[in-house]
């Protein structure tokens, strides 16, 4: 075989642009080794990506396991390291508990500087497969830290509280965390309230181990895995109290069957942000289904509203600015608790905002979002979906013509900026907007698709500098591109390469770009939402500047710094030369003199958003009498979501009816689920997701299951054609680049 210095020699012919494996092939052609030969060299080289050219995927196999029990003192440095093999090459997220450690993403972790509170048990979880299946988990390793102070008030302590501390003695809990069952993949809801109204913490257990910290009563998961099986726990505490809640069992369940019966409520109309003269009215509405009783509770702000306990919340004479918040509703049942999405009501008042320039007009306002949260080599996001879905219904309402998207690929992410492009023009304000994995290299950041492969380098990924030229040659009035992804360097070294010319060009003005986090740090996200959308949604409806806009975010970080993980910090980065700083993303339209190129983008936006025609028939077998109805949603533009419900269950009893069957390019997000459990008319919410991937028209089967004479039957063969929905007539998956088309010009309307 080859010496080690000889397998070194040929791995550094990448950096003198040659490629190391066509001179290995003719080094081992020339010793008449084989393929398998070839095969162990590539491993030893690391290369991956040939390597599983050669290779079938190989499960991970731990090889040696992290201590089982480390007692240190602190300010010591632990390490605990995991050894592992598998193809792809394993990817490794440390926990503490059940919490992910931020950055702990190698097979060692180590912890400098160690002190009481990072006393644990900790694991490692690897993966190298989208199949959860597939994952591996390390046993657990116990970290002990010597000294560890006791932080339990002391006699002297409760003495020097005086009279105020014997008042606090008498807070307490009204409103324990709830025993539930949930569906796996679902989400849940646990709500502690105490008494009083001191600004309190809330710390949040999970097998009595930490899990997190929240300011508000409640703590949402929204993607319940086996792992939030057992007992969680709330200890609210201030600086003068401290009382524990009642322990909560969550019972995460796997349901088999095709269909899931959601006893559990389901909402199916969020709340909506509003923007309200001073004097008008506000009226915030969250219908849910499932068993009844259905409870609400309202929230605003994360404060519970007493007495707000109805699906509608109204808010009339609306005279103080106090009154702007965020509003969310509480849903729940005698078998779960489910969180509504949050809406914020904006208080319109030339009272308390400045006057814009009447010359600050766009003549016409698009924006692209794309959120990525499911990788195929990275850990799994929690944040984009919330933060597109938050981001799509303000800039709706601030009239701009939005394209939301999920987890798409390098060839997808290319050309939905294209077509994208192909909206803006002359005086158009544009927003580009990505949530996702992110890194920089060379003073540019590159943006991680779905699809990104193991050890992926820069042409794995799309690079802003694509985005941003795309935009400039518009010559748009605006081109804003807001970027919530790390800013750290790549875990793979990527060899030099020529740049593109894209990036030589010169760049021209009205350009923003709002960075989540400053050069070299990583931005955070908490069980919900990305901080950079929790920050952006309290200003984007403010009738400010966009460049006080994000001056505006940047200030609250400075304040709010006690929401980064321990020793962590982030510092959004803002870069803008706009020609008139002034304009703002609440500008209104004014398209007179670009009629023409207005009305095609209308028309070409709406095609985009096109979803099927809600339609009634009858299943098959006919002969059976069955009536169903089939009604259309989205959230976003390339995920539908299909109502099915039996208007009418003929002759047979029990009828229930739900997508059965899909075109392998997409998939069902979730199991399909009733949302009716009472009642005549059963219904069904099926959501389909990656519809930019059809390449074909859309043909679902819908499947019947039903009782006839005492047995029970089901039915396979109800196919709908639902054509084209959404995006998929963009043809996104083509491997191609599309043209850019300049807009057409017409003269000044008189």
């Amino acid at each position: 075989m080859f010496s080690q210095v000889e397998v070194e020699k040929i791995a550094l012919l990448i950096h003198s642009s040659k490629s190391p494996v066509d001179q290995l092939i003719l080094e081992l052609g020339g010793k008449g080794f084989c393929v398998k030969d070839l095969a162990e060299i590539l491993l030893e080289m690391k290369m991956e990506k040939t390597l599983f050219e050669l290779v079938e995927y190989i499960p991970i196999k731990i090889v040696k396991q992290p201590a089982s029990y480390i007692e240190v003192g602190e300010n010591k440095t632990i390490k605990l390291s995991v050894e592992a093999f598998g193809l792809p090459f394993p990817r490794y997220q440390w926990f503490k508990g059940d919490d992910e450690v931020p950055g702990a993403m190698e097979a060692t972790l180590q912890i400098d500087d160690i002190r009481d509170e990072d006393e644990g048990i900790y694991c490692c979880r690897l993966h190298n497969s989208r199949d959860p299946a597939l994952v591996k988990f390390t046993t657990e390793s116990e970290v002990k830290v010597h000294l560890k102070h006791n932080l339990k008030l002391t006699n002297s302590d409760e003495d020097d509280l005086g009279k105020g501390g014997s008042v606090c003695l008498h807070h307490h809990i009204i409103n324990h965390p709830r025993s539930m069952s949930v569906l796996l993949g679902s989400s849940f809801t646990l709500v502690c309230e105490v008494s009083g109204n001191q600004p309190v913490q809330y710390i949040w257990y999970h097998n009595q181990e930490f899990f997190t910290e929240t300011s508000s009563p409640y703590l949402q998961v929204d993607n319940a895995t086996e792992y939030h099986n057992g007992h969680f726990h709330c200890v609210v505490k201030s600086s003068f109290f401290e009382v524990k809640s009642k322990k909560a069992t969550i019972n995460v369940t796997v349901h088999r069957n095709s269909i899931s019966k959601a006893i559990s409520p389901e909402i199916i109309t969020q709340p909506k942000s509003c923007i309200v003269a001073m004097g008008g009215v506000a009226l915030f509405c969250c219908e849910a289904k499932g068993s009844r009783p259905i409870n609400y509770q309202w929230f605003k702000d994360g404060e519970v509203l007493p007495g707000s306990i109805t699906s509608e919340y109204k808010i009339s004479n609306i005279m103080s600015v106090q009154q702007e918040g965020l509003y969310q509703c509480l849903v729940s049942n005698r078998y779960a608790t489910k969180l509504s999405q949050g809406a914020f009501l904006k208080i319109n008042t030339c009272l308390n905002e400045p006057v814009l320039s009447p010359d600050h007009t766009a003549t016409d306002k698009v924006a692209l979002l794309i959120g990525n949260y499911e990788y195929r080599c990275e850990r799994r996001l929690n944040a984009p979906k919330a933060d597109i879905s938050n981001l799509s219904e303000i800039f709706s309402n601030l009239n701009f013509k939005v394209v939301s998207l999920l987890n798409l690929t390098l060839i997808e992410m290319k050309n939905a900026v294209d077509n994208f492009c192909e909206l803006l023009g002359p005086g158009v304000y544009g927003v580009f907007y990505f949530c996702g994995h992110g890194f920089e290299e060379n003073k540019s950041c590159y943006l991680v698709p779905e699809d990104a492969p193991t050890g992926y380098v820069t042409s794995h990924c799309l690079s802003v500098d694509y985005v941003q030229s795309k935009m400039q040659k518009q010559e748009t009035e605006v081109s804003c591109l807001i970027l919530d992804v790390c800013r750290t360097a790549n875990k793979v070294t990527c060899p030099e390469v020529s740049v593109p010319d894209y990036i030589s060009m010169e760049p021209s003005l009205n350009t923003v770009i709002c960075y989540a986090t400053s050069c070299g740090q990583l931005a955070f996200e908490n069980a919900n939402n990305g901080l950079l959308v929790l920050s952006l949604q309290k200003f984007l409806y403010t009738r400010i500047s966009i460049e006080e806009v994000f001056a505006k975010v940047r200030e609250d970080f400075g304040i709010s710094s006690n929401i980064f993980p321990k020793g962590k910090i982030q510092n959004p980065e803002v870069k803008s030369n706009l020609k008139h700083p002034g304009r703002s993303f609440c500008d209104e339209i004014q398209y007179t003199g670009h009629t023409q190129a207005y009305t095609r983008r209308q028309l070409d936006w709406e095609r985009c958003l096109l979803k099927p025609d809600d339609t009634e028939f009858v299943a098959n077998p006919q002969e059976l009498g069955i009536i169903l109805q089939l009604n259309f949603q989205t959230e976003f533009s390339n995920v539908l979501t299909v109502f099915i419900t039996v208007k009418n269950p003929g002759i047979t009893q029990n009828c229930i009816a739900y997508i059965g069957k899909h075109p392998n390019t997409i998939s069902l997000m979730g199991d399909p689920t009733e949302v009716t459990s009472d009642g005549t008319f059963r219904k069904t919410k099926n959501t389909l997701q990656d519809i930019q991937k059809i390449k074909d028209k859309l043909v679902i089967t819908i499947y019947i299951k039903y009782s006839l004479d005492g047995k029970n039957y089901q039915s396979e063969d109800t196919l709908v054609v639902l054509d084209y929905p959404l995006v998929a007539k963009l043809q996104l998956w083509r491997d191609m680049k599309l043209p850019c088309r300049r807009e057409p010009t017409e003269q000044e309307d008189n």
